[in-house]
């Protein structure tokens, strides 16, 4: 994961408290992914104006909705 990447997730907020070399108390909020929360990497700001190439139709494509 990087500076600039899109990512969609789901999880919680979690409020961490330290004190650091100075002696100055400082938080920092985290998300926190669970075994059953989602990560998904979606691109990056360079990726968002391409377009994506599209899956190329199979032969049974047009049948998949007869039922």
């Amino acid at each position: 994961l990087k500076k600039g990447m899109q990512v969609y997730l789901e999880g919680r907020l979690q409020v961490r408290k330290w004190t650091d070399s100075i002696g100055a108390e400082r938080h920092s909020t985290e998300v926190v992914i669970d075994i059953n929360g989602t990560l998904q990497m979606l691109g990056s700001r360079h990726d968002a104006g391409k377009e994506r190439p599209q899956d190329a139709p199979t032969e049974n494509d047009d049948n998949d909705n007869n039922v």
